[in-house]
């Protein structure tokens, strides 16, 4: 089979690049993987009868490069035909391939998902260019792979830190209980006329230490409401944003787009119904996901004297599908029900001759359907700002602090938003 050696395999397809390094010979392959040191979400142990070596990387490209390519960079005792075993960790998910000596058959395995393939060329630069061209035409492993990952790593494109669906609940839940959770409750006769309609941008970094790695994000929330003339309690929600999570120095990037609708049901209770589409990836993580959803949320505010106090509860479905028109999307076989709930305790303060409130609030998230790493997660906040009355057309400011934790996860988040 003549194979073009300037086809380069897209980074969905380096998985195979990866495994082409070589194989799993003399050392058994679960000794290899267990062997890995690495401080990144990509290793590998590559073997040959007279030499071992880990090769480590943030990317799929750069194992590729650095274990596969070119072979004899990392193994010097290498002449090109003898047992080559490489043992490789892929965020949580073992793999191994394996040439035997002499031959140019490569055995190609996935044990946790059932995976075994053989992959017969001229030379094993074409057994691992058909392995290549077989993953890059087999979406529906790439996406079990990513589902592996949301089942088994702490670190994952699904509910990790900067993940697709936590990130879909929390900025559903916080376009009803977060951002105006406060003085909804305010009598209409205080009402100021034309109050306009909200535009709002802000900040959101973090920080999380996972399983003995790190994790930061970078996001930049986006919202639009339109408040009604007759009752600025009702208003009609945009909201957007885009991220950038750097996973032990792994890059992904998302986007999310929703809609919603804010509907007081009395003078303290209001329900918020929203629609959504997220979309998440990279290429060094090797696939693009999407998530869509639909939720809905009530909050109820108590006033007393000297407080307020919130409550918050959400519902919503979550489901993964494949983003169309690219080679590498994925569906990640995610169906998910979502709970969040919250409390808020909201106090007037005043600092210098200027009057704000400052707010405490405590979040538990339960996902229900696929065996999900983290089912659960939890935030603690305390938060600085000024009135965000739905009857005022001043803006507002608020600032964050957030502390975290999920199962092997705590972080702390600091996030400014900006009404006007």
């Amino acid at each position: 089979m003549q194979v073009n050696p300037r086809n380069r395999p897209a980074l969905s397809c380096l998985l195979c690049a990866l495994m082409a390094a070589g194989a799993i010979g003399a050392a058994p392959a679960a000794l290899a993987q267990d062997a890995l040191s690495c401080g990144t979400l990509f290793g590998a142990v590559v073997s040959s009868p007279a030499q071992s070596v880990q090769v480590c990387s943030t990317s799929l490209q750069g194992l590729y490069e650095a274990g596969v390519k070119d072979v004899g960079a990392s193994l010097s005792s290498y002449v090109g035909d003898e047992a080559i075993s490489t043992a490789a960790r892929l965020n949580g998910l073992p793999a191994t391939a394996s040439f035997a000596e002499g031959e140019a058959k490569l055995v190609f395995d996935i044990p946790e998902l059932g995976i075994h393939q053989t992959f017969v060329g001229a030379t094993r630069v074409g057994s691992a260019q058909l392995l290549h061209d077989w993953l890059k035409n087999n979406p529906d492993l790439r996406g079990q792979i990513v589902k592996y990952q949301s089942s088994h790593s702490p670190i994952n494109p699904i509910t990790g830190p900067g993940g697709v669906l936590s990130n879909a609940v929390a900025t559903d839940f916080g376009a009803s209980f977060d951002e105006v959770a406060t003085r909804i409750a305010t009598s209409q006769a205080s009402a100021q006329a034309g109050v306009g309609s909200l535009i709002g941008v802000g900040m959101l970094l973090s920080r999380h230490d996972v399983a003995g790695l790190t994790v930061k994000t970078l996001s930049i929330p986006l919202s639009y409401t339109v408040r009604n003339d007759i009752d600025p309690r009702r208003q009609a929600l945009l909201r957007g944003g885009l991220g950038v999570v750097d996973s032990a120095g792994s890059k992904s990037y998302s986007g999310r787009v929703a809609a919603g609708y804010r509907f007081p049901m009395s003078d303290e209770w209001t329900l918020t119904p929203m629609a959504g589409v997220s979309l998440s990836g990279s290429d060094a993580s090797a696939f693009y996901t999407g998530v869509a959803s639909g939720s809905l949320a009530s909050t109820y505010v108590i006033e007393r004297d000297g407080f307020d106090l919130t409550i918050g509860n959400m519902a919503g479905y979550y489901y993964s599908f494949k983003p169309p028109g690219s080679s590498s999307g994925v569906d990640a076989g995610v169906r998910q029900f979502a709970l969040r709930n919250g409390l808020l305790i909201s106090q007037p303060v005043t600092l210098g001759d200027r009057k704000m409130s400052v707010e405490y609030g405590l979040s538990d998230t339960r996902f229900v359907g696929h065996n999900l790493y983290q089912k659960s997660a939890q935030d603690l906040t305390i938060s600085l700002g000024t009135n965000k009355s739905a009857f005022s057309a001043r803006s507002f400011f608020r600032a964050t602090l957030a502390l975290q934790r999920a199962r092997d996860t705590h972080g702390v988040a600091i996030n400014v938003n900006y009404w006007f």
